[in-house]
């Protein structure tokens, strides 16, 4: 377990920015991150075909009928995805097995996360702020080290600002337009063989100019899995939204607290089984400790939760492997050992995400505006 009296790295990452048209800002973006982007899909291809005995060839067929819907939920996210291909010099269908990897992966097998906003009365600053750990298996993730910032100048409508999976369009984010959004993992038996793409939903989000219209733009898309996604506003609002392929439901806020993990909470969804907790894998298993120990957390500082407190959650070790900020457990298969590969806090009303780049534990948060 990682000690508190452990010197804290200061890891940044490269902030890049993008710009122009949507094809432009793709080929840009994908030229700037061709190597780590075919880094990735082959360590995609090696995962897929050692674990589940499926091939590159069968990944593109379920990638690419995901990513056919992209073009009529946003013709400018398709036109930037098809920007990025020609970019990285990928066929389309190689790059959708990134774009959608969410349909792809978290329908075989599945990561973790724990999210949450504040908003008043619960932060001492009077200001909305949400933030998570992006959890996930070692392998395909080439350890953490395929994750990119990538700033997007768009000529109209909000830039955007986000973390991602170097190839994909969106993932954890915020824009000018103070919203900031979160996502973790959801899961029910309904799994359909076409969607419009996690990563371009969250990217959709991040291209509004309010919350009601961020919240729509999940809604209106037609999706393949199951996710969760937090979205905060500058003025102090937080809503959670859980999406199905069926159907959605969403709350805000109760005394400026949200906290999500891996299980459905919502009574209004209709779905048979919540497969995360009927998984028996140590994410499913933990889910419910993780969206305790976070909830008590994020209470008993109600009033008073700070930026560097916000920081000391996601670095909470209680069940340590498995915990808010986790690390490997040795007990696992390979296909499933997973852990906290970078930590975000975002503050809308400042355009502010800070980022630890690795365990949070072991590394500092560095600003990114």
């Amino acid at each position: 377990m990682c000690s508190s009296m452990i010197q804290r790295q200061a890891r940044k990452f490269e902030l890049w920015e993008v710009s122009g048209d949507a094809y432009d800002r793709g080929f840009a973006y994908g030229s700037r991150y061709k190597r780590l982007i075919s880094t990735l899909l082959q360590s995609h291809y090696v995962f897929y075909d050692r674990y589940f005995k499926i091939s590159p060839a069968q990944m593109r067929k379920r990638a690419s009928k995901c990513c056919s819907n992209i073009e009529s939920y946003s013709p400018e996210i398709y036109e930037e995805v098809r920007g990025t291909a020609d970019g990285a010099a990928l066929a389309e269908d190689d790059l959708a097995v990134l774009v959608a990897f969410c349909e792809v992966y978290y329908s075989t097998i599945s990561g973790g996360c724990t999210a949450f906003a504040v908003s008043p009365p619960a932060t001492a600053p009077g200001e909305a702020c949400s933030g998570m750990n992006n959890d996930e298996a070692l392998d395909p993730w080439v350890n953490g080290d395929c994750a990119v910032v990538v700033r997007f100048r768009r000529k109209s409508g909000p830039d955007v600002m986000s973390y991602l999976w170097a190839g994909v369009p969106g993932m954890i984010g915020l824009n000018t337009s103070g919203i900031s959004v979160c996502t973790t993992l959801i899961q029910t038996e309904q799994v359909l063989e076409a969607g419009v793409p996690h990563s371009v939903i969250m990217r959709e989000v991040l291209q509004q100019s309010n919350l009601e219209n961020a919240v729509e733009a999940i809604e209106r898309a037609s999706r393949a899995v199951s996710l969760n996604y937090l979205i905060a506003d500058e003025t102090g609002r937080a809503c959670n939204v859980e999406a199905t392929p069926s159907g959605c439901d969403k709350w805000f806020a109760k005394n400026g607290v949200l906290v999500h993990t891996n299980h459905i909470l919502s009574r209004n969804l209709a779905f048979r089984k919540d497969m995360v907790l009927a998984s028996g894998i140590s994410f499913g298993l933990d889910t419910e400790f993780r969206y305790g120990r976070m909830s008590d957390l994020v209470e008993s500082n109600a009033g008073n939760v700070t930026l560097t407190r916000m920081f000391d959650f996601l670095r909470d070790h209680s069940n340590h492997p498995s915990s808010i900020c986790r690390h490997p457990n040795p007990a696992e298969p390979l296909a499933t050992r997973s852990r906290t590969m970078d930590s975000l806090v975002m503050v809308p009303a400042k355009r502010e995400m800070w980022i630890a780049h690795g365990n949070p534990c072991e590394n500092e948060f560095l600003k990114y505006a």
